[in-house]
């Protein structure tokens, strides 16, 4: 019996699969944990808001951005209380991950972070936000 390959179902056998890369070293996370960040306003300006993907969560804003400007910015308009966190590079994308998973949840078994987060990002695509293009992939 021949190997089986999932590829076989998207590409021509034989057909090399190219992903884009995605640059870590850009990457930036900046994580917000406080109580009830949903209901808040966002940031800050619109213009920073479309700089950086934000996630907002009943515990935490999680922004994702590559310029430490628009870091700066987003940083100062977020509340005083609460912890603050800056994450870059294969940190970032580690935290992403756990925070994903729901493994940065104070909620043992956490399962609504991952559909927060795609409501987040259908919210961003039709913001027309700047890093659309660069996040999808």
């Amino acid at each position: 019996m021949a190997p089986c390959h999932d590829s076989a179902v998207t590409q021509r056998p034989g057909a090399t699969i190219r992903l884009p890369s995605v640059d870590l070293r850009q990457l930036q996370v900046l994580h917000w944990r406080g109580d009830h960040v949903a209901n808040a306003s966002p940031c800050a300006a619109p213009t920073a808001v479309a700089d950086a993907f934000q996630i907002d969560t009943c515990q935490r804003r999680v922004a994702l951005l590559s310029d430490s400007a628009v870091l700066e910015r987003l940083r100062s308009h977020l509340p005083s209380h609460g912890a603050v966190q800056v994450f870059a590079g294969s940190e970032a994308y580690a935290f992403l991950l756990r925070f994903a998973c729901g493994l940065e949840s104070r909620l043992v078994a956490e399962t609504e972070i991952f559909g927060q987060i795609k409501q987040a990002w259908r919210d961003y695509e039709l913001a027309a936000g700047s890093l659309r293009r660069q996040l999808a992939r």
